[in-house]
């Protein structure tokens, strides 16, 4: 009878503990807790980090805040990604991006489509891998047009102290192709300026600005007088960043009084 009791407690001690340890343990597919403490922001730049390398700097716009997922599969989120050089005259990569955030926390790239190829290949490069709601964002992002933006705009202070600042209008444009992986593409145009008025810096009394055809380009129009913030890159070519306070007249009247606020200040 003893012998049956020892035998009896041993084998309630053994169930509690296998009851135990299947609480302990996580279920099969369920995330892991090791960097999810972590902002997600910070996990989605580290897996674009990850997929894209080290240089550079890398910009992102979700084009849906929730995930989306189906059954057991990881969530997917997906976004409008640009990787920008140190040279600001050479165009940014930037294209679609779908990522999966797996178990752990880890955030990782699964497919990215360059902007080039959505260009030239339209709806048939993306409705197999994005859902069709955002199909007609991505298009949009990928085609010539207003700039779209992505960084945080900088304070006209900090615009105005860093560039040369004038009101100017613009005489003619020209296209221009010379990106090899885009042969059939615009890669740039570039804008001739006549600078009516210089409110800070250097400015010749006319100047060639180059916008890329990329989301970030500035678009001008022939006549048009505008208030630019310029700068010059290293190869010595002039460009207007469209996410600073550029912008044409009269709707950038309410910055060109800052800016010349700013001019009495400097002198």
């Amino acid at each position: 009878m003893k012998r049956f009791r020892t035998f009896r407690t041993f084998r309630i001690a053994t169930l509690v503990l296998m009851a135990l340890t299947s609480l302990l343990l996580p279920l099969p597919g369920a995330a892991q807790t090791t960097n999810l403490a972590q902002p997600f922001e910070a996990r989605l730049q580290r897996g674009l980090r990850a997929h894209f390398g080290p240089a550079g700097r890398i910009e992102f716009s979700l084009l849906r805040n929730a995930p989306t997922q189906s059954g057991i599969a990881w969530p997917k989120y997906y976004a409008w990604v640009r990787i920008l050089g140190d040279d600001p005259l050479q165009p940014p990569r930037e294209g679609a991006a779908r990522l999966a955030d797996l178990d752990g926390g880890t955030v990782e790239v699964t497919h990215f489509i360059a902007a080039q190829q959505i260009r030239a290949e339209g709806t048939a490069a993306v409705d197999r891998i994005f859902p069709a709601a955002l199909v007609p964002d991505i298009l949009a992002l990928a085609s010539p047009g207003p700039g779209a933006c992505l960084s945080s705009r900088p304070s006209l202070a900090d615009e105005f102290a860093q560039t040369t600042v004038a009101i100017a209008r613009l005489q003619s444009a020209r296209d221009v192709q010379d990106a090899p992986e885009d042969p059939a593409g615009i890669s740039a145009t570039l804008y001739t300026i006549e600078v009516v008025e210089r409110l800070r810096g250097m400015a010749a009394p006319t100047l060639v600005l180059r916008s890329e055809n990329t989301s970030g380009r500035f678009p001008m129009a022939p006549g048009q007088r505008y208030l630019l913030f310029i700068r010059q890159g290293r190869d010595g070519a002039y460009y207007v960043d469209a996410c600073g306070h550029s912008g044409a007249l009269p709707e950038a009247d309410a910055a060109l009084a800052d800016a010349r606020r700013l001019q009495g200040n400097s002198r």
